[in-house]
């Protein structure tokens, strides 16, 4: 019995000095935290957003479009994006991407079932719920979304393509 417990002991201090020692660890900021600053940007900016209060994105639906919504899996959508950090900086501006439903990030997929063909949305996402806590590099390691940054997102759907 005494050599099972000290086992089990050694073997978790093992466990914990292994992740004291990890220096990729880092935490996510609370959405609650950046409620502020996502507030402030998004009266700066001339959006009325209404907040989801499960993940704290806020969104305003600038044109709902058609009845027409993603409902598969497998249905594709044709959209444009703009994305920036809250200071600005656009970090992408795509006027035309088609992609399948399921290979949709689920951030952008939070907007785009509340819209349909020809309609349009602004959303401002936690950092959480965006690239967190590691932030994002581009394939050279260069910083191009500093971590904990919440971003801003144009979202305009141009066709919805349904799964036969």
């Amino acid at each position: 019995m005494k050599k099972t417990a000290f086992a089990l002991l050694a073997g978790l201090m093992v466990l914990a000095s292994c992740m004291k020692n990890n220096n990729n660890y880092c935490t996510n900021v609370a959405p609650s935290e950046e409620a502020d600053d996502i507030r402030a940007f998004c009266m700066s900016n001339g959006i009325t957003p209404q907040i989801d209060d499960t993940t704290g994105i806020f969104y305003q639906i600038t044109s709902p479009g058609s009845p027409d919504r993603l409902s598969n899996q497998y249905d594709t959508v044709k959209m444009a994006v703009v994305t920036k950090l809250l200071n600005g900086t656009q970090l992408q501006k795509n006027d035309s991407v088609v992609a399948l439903m399921q290979n949709v990030p689920a951030l952008l997929l939070f907007g785009l079932n509340k819209i349909g063909i020809s309609g349009q949305i602004k959303m401002v996402s936690p950092s959480a719920y965006a690239y967190g806590c590691n932030g994002a590099k581009d394939n050279s390691g260069n910083q191009v979304v500093p971590p904990n940054s919440p971003l801003y997102y144009e979202i305009r759907v141009l066709n919805i393509g349904k799964y036969k």
